[in-house]
């Protein structure tokens, strides 16, 4: 259970590494985003009920705000409701373009409900806009991030060269305990942690 939480800790964590920009929560309404941070609260008291009903008024009060349907994808794979955190994390992406993090785990909720072609489809996406990324980004720790996580996606897909990533940013690695994860375990390894 503790690796399970781990592990999903770190794939959601960098899933929303991009939900950090600066200002980011300036350009959404104060009081959706005043209830998605009461709900999210909630989630960590498990008052998963209550934590929905303040994430769907946060979505209602502002439509354009994607952090809610994130945080409702956590509550709904606890719960083994795939086909709703697939909606939730579909609507989040439809909301914000560039939650590349979250394609690459859309395309596990696919893999885990059985369709391999939608699955393959996504991780090569997220691979493609990875490799934007990594080209236009300076040495640091948000280059490094990206370069882990195209690793997954191509282990994912069962490209070996996901290796060559790891070494690169092995040696200065702030998040080795991702790099050793996608090392040391096998993908339907992750995938059991990722998704009970």
């Amino acid at each position: 259970m503790k690796k399970r939480i781990l592990i999903l800790g770190l794939i959601l964590g960098t899933i929303c590494f991009g939900c950090r920009k600066e200002g980011i929560e300036n350009s959404y309404n104060p009081k959706a985003i005043e209830l998605n941070n009461k709900a999210t609260e909630c989630v960590m008291t498990q008052e998963l009920d209550k934590a929905l009903e303040l994430f769907d008024k946060a979505i209602k009060i502002d439509e354009s705000y994607y952090l809610p349907h994130l945080n409702k994808v956590n509550i709904y794979i606890q719960r083994k409701e795939f086909d709703n955190a697939i909606y939730e994390l579909e609507t989040a992406i439809r909301k914000n373009n560039d939650l590349t993090e979250s394609i690459f785990f859309l395309g596990v909720l696919y893999e885990k409900k059985d369709d391999v072609e939608k699955s393959k489809e996504l991780y090569l996406k997220s691979i493609e806009i990875f490799n934007s990324r990594i080209k236009v980004l300076k040495k640091d720790a948000e280059k490094e991030a990206n370069i882990i996580n195209r690793a997954m996606a191509k282990k994912f897909l069962h490209d070996e060269t996901y290796i060559d990533d790891l070494k690169l940013v092995k040696k200065t690695a702030k998040n080795i305990s991702a790099i050793e994860m996608i090392e040391s375990f096998s993908k339907k390894k992750i995938m059991e942690q990722m998704l009970p």
